[in-house]
């Protein structure tokens, strides 16, 4: 199989199906999710430093491969904008996000929000995410510079 997996299709035989939970979110949560530790200072929500992040079991080796990279490069201080969040695409609102499977991270969405010009993403998130096989939206049709996901073609 594929990795990271292309297209839908491959996602949810991937990672599973969360449409059918959308009435019990918390039993999807309980099955696929994991908490993952982060440095203190390492990502910062609205000036405070983020101690887990939320995401699928089998993207934390991946998450934990970015964040070792990270912190071996002394990388701190960046805006958290999140990870699993059961919730539509915004670019495309007939999609769940990749957000809902907790295989995609915003980082930097203050300074590199939907939509804005990809080159004011930090190169070093780019390049460890790129090293760990995930997709940065900053290259996208329309970009997404803060989002980083752990799928192609969704």
């Amino acid at each position: 199989m594929r990795f990271p997996p292309c297209g839908l299709q491959q996602v949810l035989l991937t990672y599973g199906d969360p449409r059918g939970f959308h009435d019990n979110q918390a039993l999807w949560e309980e099955t696929i999710l994991r908490y993952l530790s982060v440095p203190p200072g390492m990502f910062l929500w609205l000036g405070q430093s983020v101690r887990t992040i939320r995401v699928h079991n089998l993207a934390a080796p991946s998450f934990g491969q970015v964040v070792h990279t990270l912190a071996h490069n002394g990388v701190s201080g960046i805006e958290y904008g999140g990870t699993y969040n059961f919730r539509l695409n915004r670019n495309n609102p007939n999609q769940l996000s990749t957000h809902t499977w907790g295989i995609a991270i915003d980082l930097n969405p203050t300074k590199c929000p939907n939509g804005s010009n990809p080159n004011f993403q930090d190169v070093r998130l780019i390049a460890a995410f790129r090293e760990a096989q995930f997709v940065w939206g900053g290259t996208w049709a329309h970009p997404d510079p803060m989002h980083f996901q752990l799928a192609e073609g969704i």
